[in-house]
């Protein structure tokens, strides 16, 4: 049987198993087939975010440096539009022969002049790869060792493209801060359900999240027009299954508690919010209208980058806001040698263990790509559950988890791959 790689939003059926075993040394094995998927996507305005995969590789060991033993499982060298695939949908993007045993590190290269977002418009996205140009080594966060059948095996790549492309609208582009992780499929269970109002009906199009009892988020999940939801590929353990309103909304997290078994799949569990979904407010250039389902949708409140209430009709996304007039020369000189432009932190990817520390540096550049040395550089963690960091960009690992650390001088951001693991 052959042994696969998937790329996946979300898994359709594969082959199941709830455990594995082996006694093999050698390097022989069956067939493994690699899948890709994908965590929801937030923004309503998007309709395409396809990334160009050209590899995928594992390791024995945790060792994610280049001159580890790195076995390649799949070379797809094609585009995936990650938005096909959520809620338990995954693509088949190629099977190779792989030894059985357990495997620590999952690497996938992208290739960025390939990849794109396009808008329900069809026109292009701005997307700023940061140091991830060109042809990236991503690292996927394992959270227990991939184990690979003697008669092989499903692997799933679960790409969080809601949370590894951001919106800034300061700077009318995404930023490119990668979240992925990595599974066996036959290792993980799923659960699904419902979020209602309290009137009883569904909510489209609101996003979920599955929090590990250490209250890290481990994936997230978005509702159907009809308010129904899946979660895959989550490892056996006890999880929290959360609606978050926005921040300022005067609701609590709506939220429910579920076993996941290997193999299985809880069904029927049902969320009841009294908000309505963001497809129901005003335009916004990302998700966060969250207004109370009794309020109509001309009062929704905009919140998050959107601005607050009294942006709340749609000039907020109008030229009138991004004109000429607001950012001619004479306020944004580009001959100024110390207006910053970009910022990349070093290194653009980082593994740390809980309790242990990882120094990252930031470098600024104007527009004629010349350092800026009196850049006045903030640092901030994505998420703040997973890691810290001070004010000189050293991180302490607090919970395991993906994220990224962010240095910023005002508008302007730079990011970098932060994976955290058990000591």
């Amino acid at each position: 049987m052959k042994r696969y790689v998937m790329l996946a939003a979300a898994l359709a059926a594969v082959t199941a198993g709830a455990c594995y075993h082996s006694d093999a040394t050698g390097l022989s094995g069956g067939t493994t087939r690699v899948f890709v998927t994908d965590d929801p996507f937030p923004y309503d305005t998007v309709a395409r975010v396809d990334v160009y995969i050209e590899s995928i590789a594992l390791n024995t060991t945790a060792d994610t440096s280049a001159t580890a033993n790195w076995l390649t499982v799949a070379t797809p060298n094609r585009l995936v539009n990650l938005l096909d695939f959520q809620n338990g949908k995954a693509e088949l993007l190629d099977s190779a022969v792989v030894p059985p045993g357990e495997y620590g590190a999952v690497r996938v290269v992208i290739n960025t002049a390939q990849s794109r977002i396009v808008s329900t418009t069809g026109a292009a996205m701005n997307i700023d790869w940061e140091s991830s140009a060109g042809h990236p080594v991503l690292y996927a966060y394992i959270e227990h060792p991939i184990g690979i059948p003697d008669d092989g095996g499903n692997v799933v790549i679960d790409f969080d493209v809601g949370r590894s492309f951001l919106w800034y609208t300061a700077s009318n582009q995404f930023l490119f801060s990668p979240v992925i992780r990595a599974v066996e499929n036959g290792a993980t269970g799923t659960v699904s359900g419902t979020l209602v109002s309290s009137e009883g009906g569904g909510l489209p199009h609101a996003t979920l999240g599955a929090y590990a009892s250490d209250g890290s988020q481990r994936a997230t999940a978005r509702t159907d027009d009809h308010g129904n939801f899946t979660i895959a590929y989550l490892v056996p353990g006890s999880y929290t299954v959360k609606f978050e309103p926005q921040p300022g909304d005067p609701d609590q997290p709506t939220e429910a508690p579920v076993t996941i078994t290997a193999g299985q799949t809880v069904s029927g569990l049902q969320l009841v919010s009294r908000f309505c979904s963001s497809t129901q407010c005003d335009p916004c250039p990302i998700e966060g209208c969250a207004p109370n389902d009794t309020t109509s949708a001309h009062q929704c409140e905009v919140i998050l980058n959107c601005g607050d209430t009294t942006h709340t009709d749609t000039t907020h996304t109008d030229t009138t806001h991004t004109d000429t007039t607001q950012t001619d020369t004479t306020h944004t000189d580009t001959t100024s040698t110390n207006t910053v432009a970009r910022i990349v932190v070093s290194p653009d990817t980082a593994q740390v263990l809980v309790g242990g520390t990882q120094q990252f540096t930031a470098t600024a550049y104007n527009t004629q790509n010349q350092v800026v040395t009196d850049a006045s550089i903030l640092w901030e963690i994505r998420d703040s559950a997973y890691a810290a960091v001070d004010n000189h960009g050293l991180v302490t690992g607090i919970s395991p988890g993906t994220t990224t650390v962010f240095a910023m001088d005002g508008s302007v951001l730079g990011g970098a791959q932060l994976v955290v693991k058990k000591p």
